[in-house]
C-alpha cells in the first residue's frame, strides 16, 4: 500500500494533482470524539485511487503538524471543486472539518448512503465490516492504535499518538470508502434521484444536528422525578399489599409466582427454554389487564418506572454534564428510509439520551389508585378540580361507605363535599370493567371527565427555547394518509382531502354503514356525541393500521370489541375503500414476483429473502413490508 504521511504543504498540493481517474477522491477525519461539538480534529486522510492515501497531521498533541490555514488554502481550491470527496458517514466528518477548519466542501458524497441504498435491511453498515465482506479488505481496528492500559483505562484519544503511527490506519478509511462508492456504481445509477435528494438533506440534517441547542428546563425535571419517585414507591405498595407480601416486582419470576401462583390469576403461558416461567411480557400482561385490574396496577408500575429511567433520568445526566440539548436524526437505519432517532449517549456522542420521535406529551392512565397522584393538595396533575382533595388520611371511612371487600386504593376517588354520606368523585372516564360496582350497592357517583389527570407526566414540557428563540412545533397531519391516498389514486380520500374533511369520520361512516351526514348529525347530538367518538376512534385505527396489514382481528383486539363486530365492521371498512385496497394488492403482487418494492421516489428496498422462506408469518411480513416501505419511504 502507498498509503505517506504529508510532511509539508507541497506533499497535499503534489498529492491532489495527481487527479482521479472519476473524479471522486475519498476523505476522512481522525478526531478526539463521537460529539461533533467537543470533537477536536487530529487529521484528514485522502485516497484518489486504491492502495494510495495521504494522511495530514493537524492537531496531534506529540510529532509534527501542518499549518491549518495552509492545509486549507490547498484543500479548498480542489476538494469540492474539480475532486469530489466521498465520506463514510458524511454528517460526521464535515460537522468535525467544519468546526475545527472553518472550512468545509459544499459538494460531496457519501458511501455509507449507497451500501444503504443498496440494501436498508443489512444489519451492520460499519465501514470496516463493509469493507471486509464487499472488498475483502481487511483494516486495522481503531484500538488497535492503543496500548493494553490505554484500552482499560479507555483512554482513547488519537491527537496523544505520533501522527505516523496513525498513516495506515487513517488512509485505510479514505480509501475503503472510494473502493467502496466505485463498486457500488450500479446502485449509484438506479437510484440516482433518490440519491441525490438524500445528499442534499444531510447537509441540511447535518446542521440541524450540530447546531441545534434547545434547553432543558431544569426544574421541570427534578420536580418531575420526585414525583415519579413518590409514584413508583406508592405503586409497589400497592402491589406488594394486593399480593400480600413482599417480593421484586422487576423479577419476572417472582412477579409470575405472585400473580399466577399466590394470586390465583390465570396464566397465560409458560416461557420456553430449560427454566419455564410464567411469562409476564407486555403483550401477555395488557390482555390480562382488560380482566383483572391488579394487573392494570403492574403496568401502571412499569409504565410510571420506565418514564423515569428512560426519559426523565436521562434528561438529568444530560443536564449534569453543562450540554445543549442534541438530538440525534439516523438517516440511513431503518430499512423503511424514513427517518429514525436514536437517543445516543451524552458522554460518548453527545445526544439526549432520548429518542425525539418518542417523547411523550404525557399519558392520563385510567388508574385505580388515589394515591398514586402524590402528596395531596394543589398537585398539578388535579388542577381545575376545585375542592377537590385527595383520600390519603381518610381510608377507613372509605372502607365503611363502600364495603370491607373493596380496598379503597383500588378507587380514585375524592371528596367532593361534606355532606352526610359524602358526595364522591370518581377519576374515571368510564365504569366499565371498575372493581368497585358502586351501582350495585347504592352508592352515588357523579362523574366527571379528568383531562389533566396525568400519571406519566409530560416529557416534552422538559425542553425550552433558547433566550431570545421560540419553539416551534410543526405537524404533518395524518401524511401517511395523505401519501397512501396520492399513490394509490382512491377517490374517496383525495376528494376529501381537496375539501378538508376528516378522514376517520368517512371511514367510521363506511364501516359502520351510516351515511356521512347522518354520522356528522351525531358529533352535535348531546346524546349520541359518545357514540360519535367512539365510531371516530375506530376509523382512526383502521385507517392508520392499514397500511401494516391490519386485519379484523387486529380491529377487535385494539378496540376491545368482539371479533364478530370487528369483522362486520372490517368488512364495511374495505368495501368502502376498494381502491386503496387494489393498490395494496398490486403492490404485494409485485413485490412477490420482483422480489423488491419501491418508493415515489426510486428507493427499492429486497424483499425476496423474507418470501423465499416459505413460511406464511414471513410471508406476511413482507406484504406489510412492501406497503409500508412504498409509504414510508
Amino acid at each position: 500500500m502507498s498509503y505517506k504521511l504529508a510532511k509539508s504543504i507541497r506533499d497535499i498540493k503534489d498529492y491532489l494533482a495527481r487527479g482521479s481517474e472519476d473524479g471522486f477522491i475519498g476523505m476522512d477525519s481522525e478526531t478526539s470524539g463521537l460529539d461533533t461539538r467537543r470533537a477536536m480534529i487530529a487529521g484528514v486522510s485522502l485516497s484518489v485511487e486504491e492502495d494510495s492515501g495521504i494522511y495530514i497531521p493537524l492537531g496531534h498533541t506529540i510529532g509534527s503538524n501542518l499549518p491549518m490555514k495552509g492545509v486549507v488554502d490547498a484543500l479548498k481550491d480542489v476538494v469540492g471543486v474539480s475532486l469530489i470527496p466521498v465520506f463514510y458517514n458524511a454528517k460526521y466528518d464535515l460537522n468535525v472539518i467544519q468546526k475545527n477548519t472553518k472550512w468545509y466542501p459544499k459538494k460531496f458524497e457519501d458511501a455509507l448512503e449507497v451500501v444503504y441504498m443498496e440494501d436498508p435491511d443489512r444489519k451492520m453498515k460499519n465501514l470496516k465490516l463493509v469493507a471486509k465482506e464487499d472488498l475483502l479488505f481487511n483494516m486495522d481496528s481503531f484500538e488497535s492504535l492503543f496500548t493494553p492500559e490505554e484500552i482499560k483505562a479507555k483512554s482513547f484519544d488519537i491527537r496523544r499518538k505520533l501522527p505516523q503511527r496513525c498513516v495506515d490506519y487513517a488512509c485505510a478509511d479514505a480509501d475503503a470508502a472510494l473502493r467502496i462508492w466505485r463498486l457500488k456504481i450500479k446502485t449509484r445509477e438506479e437510484q440516482a434521484f433518490a440519491i441525490k435528494i438524500d445528499t442534499k438533506l444531510i447537509e441540511i440534517v447535518r446542521r440541524i444536528e450540530h447546531n441545534g441547542g434547545m434547553e432543558l428546563n431544569h426544574d421541570y425535571i427534578d420536580d418531575q422525578i420526585g414525583k415519579l419517585e413518590a409514584r413508583v414507591e406508592a405503586l409497589r405498595e400497592q402491589i406488594h399489599r394486593i399480593a400480600g407480601y413482599k417480593f421484586e416486582i422487576n423479577s419476572p419470576k417472582q412477579l409470575g409466582i405472585a400473580l399466577f401462583d399466590k394470586m390465583g390469576i390465570p396464566s397465560p403461558g409458560l416461557t420456553r427454554g430449560k427454566n419455564p416461567q410464567h411469562r409476564t411480557d407486555a403483550e401477555s400482561m395488557e390482555k390480562l389487564a382488560k380482566q383483572y385490574p391488579e394487573v392494570s396496577i403492574v403496568l401502571a408500575y412499569r409504565k410510571v418506572v420506565k418514564a423515569r429511567s428512560t426519559y426523565f433520568m436521562k434528561l438529568k445526566k444530560l443536564d449534569s454534564l453543562g450540554l445543549p440539548v442534541r438530538f440525534q436524526f439516523n438517516m440511513f437505519s431503518a430499512p423503511t428510509f424514513r427517518f429514525s432517532a436514536p437517543g445516543g449517549r451524552p458522554e460518548v456522542d453527545g445526544g439526549s439520551g432520548v429518542n425525539i420521535q418518542a417523547v411523550s406529551n404525557g399519558e392520563a392512565l385510567d388508574l385505580m389508585a388515589v394515591d398514586l397522584s402524590i402528596e395531596g393538595g394543589d398537585d398539578e396533575y388535579l388542577e381545575n378540580l376545585g375542592k377537590d382533595q385527595l383520600l390519603f388520611d381518610q381510608e377507613k371511612e372509605v372502607d365503611e361507605w363502600l364495603g370491607p371487600a373493596v380496598d379503597s386504593l383500588t378507587l380514585p376517588y375524592t371528596i367532593e363535599d361534606e355532606s352526610e354520606p359524602p358526595k364522591l368523585m370518581c377519576f374515571r372516564e368510564t365504569c366499565a370493567k371498575c372493581p368497585a360496582r358502586c351501582r350495585s350497592k347504592g352508592i352515588d357517583i357523579t362523574r366527571r371527565l379528568q383531562k389533566n389527570l396525568k400519571m406519566i407526566p409530560s416529557v416534552r414540557q422538559s425542553f425550552r427555547a433558547k433566550e431570545g428563540y421560540t419553539l416551534v412545533s410543526f405537524d404533518y397531519i395524518h401524511q401517511e394518509l395523505v401519501i397512501g391516498a396520492n399513490m394509490s389514486k382512491e377517490p374517496k380520500w383525495l376528494r376529501a382531502l381537496a375539501n378538508k374533511e376528516d378522514l376517520h369520520e368517512l371511514t367510521a361512516s363506511d364501516a359502520f354503514g351510516i351515511p356521512l351526514d347522518d354520522y356528522k348529525a351525531m358529533k352535535k347530538d348531546p346524546n349520541k356525541k359518545g357514540e360519535y367518538k367512539r365510531k371516530r376512534d375506530i376509523g382512526k385505527i383502521l385507517n392508520f393500521a392499514s397500511f401494516y396489514g391490519a386485519t379484523s382481528y387486529t380491529l377487535a383486539r385494539k378496540a376491545d370489541i368482539a371479533q364478530v363486530q370487528a369483522d362486520k365492521i372490517y368488512e364495511g371498512f374495505t368495501n368502502g375503500l376498494k381502491v386503496l385496497f387494489q393498490w395494496m394488492s398490486k403492490v404485494h403482487i409485485f413485490a412477490r414476483k420482483e422480489g423488491y418494492t419501491t418508493t415515489y421516489f426510486g428507493r427499492k428496498r429486497w424483499l425476496k429473502q423474507f418470501y423465499a422462506k416459505n413460511d406464511r408469518k414471513m410471508n406476511a411480513f413482507a406484504d406489510r413490508s412492501a406497503v409500508n416501505t412504498a409509504i414510508q419511504g
